[in-house]
């Protein structure tokens, strides 16, 4: 093989190679925040998505939703159950300790619709949530 072919077909390797690397993988877990999620739920419902949003944990709540949005409208339970979480997610959970109030998070999991989820099934919507991403406080409930 000649140098000047060579020196063309290198090129035209690499180019490819570099543009199969960049491409992203087809089971990537599509990240949303809480307001796209609800806007486009029955795309995603029953599928494993990243979701950003607020997390309130209050007395008998647990609620997920738009930063600033209502606890309880369009709000999904969120659902935890310890055994099932991915590697790191138990240490961010107890770094927040007793914490009630409102919390920034990415949480990795599936939201189930249609309704009788949560506390005296008061919510439409369940985030299962596999895996917590991270997690921020942001302010506790104001006292009265």
């Amino acid at each position: 093989m000649s140098i000047l072919s060579v020196s063309i077909l290198f090129p035209c390797l690499l180019s490819v190679v570099i543009g199969v690397l960049a491409q992203k993988p087809t089971d990537a877990v599509p990240s949303l925040t809480y307001s796209e999620l609800i806007a486009q739920q029955s795309e995603y419902a029953n599928t494993r998505i990243r979701v950003t949003g607020s997390w309130h944990i209050l007395f008998e709540i647990s609620s997920l939703h738009a930063p600033g949005g209502s606890i309880r409208k369009d709000a999904a339970w969120v659902f935890l159950e310890s055994d099932d979480l991915c590697e790191g997610s138990k240490s961010k959970l107890k770094s927040i300790g007793d914490y009630a109030g409102e919390m920034s998070v990415v949480f990795t999991g599936k939201l189930q619709a249609g309704g009788g989820f949560g506390h005296q099934n008061g919510y439409k919507y369940q985030f299962v949530v596999d895996c917590v991403e991270s997690i921020r406080k942001i302010r506790r409930p104001k006292s009265t």
